[in-house]
């Protein structure tokens, strides 16, 4: 604990290098778990963003799927297909 320039609980050195050793690891623990709960966070955050999205999609092909059928014949190719017949008959 000379680093820290406090006093040990113990004058033996093997005593103190354990000590600081544990207040080593405690630090590392606590540092674990702050960035482990930020990044679940995070995770879920993106969870949430990705099921959004693909209910967005889901309502975007269900329009477009809808919405086809009125496309799908086109008035010109059935007023062509008439004014074929309609030249053949003549």
């Amino acid at each position: 604990m000379i680093i820290l320039q406090i006093t040990p609980a113990s004058q033996n050195f093997w005593i103190a290098a354990f000590e600081a050793i544990a207040l080593m690891a405690l630090a590392a623990y606590i540092g674990w778990w702050i960035a482990r709960r930020t990044f679940a966070v995070q995770i879920e955050g993106l969870h949430a963003d990705i099921q959004a999205r693909r209910a967005d999609l889901d309502d975007c092909q269900k329009t477009i799927v809808v919405a086809a059928p009125n496309i799908a014949v086109p008035m010109m190719g059935l007023v062509a297909t008439l004014w074929f017949l309609l030249c053949q008959m003549i």
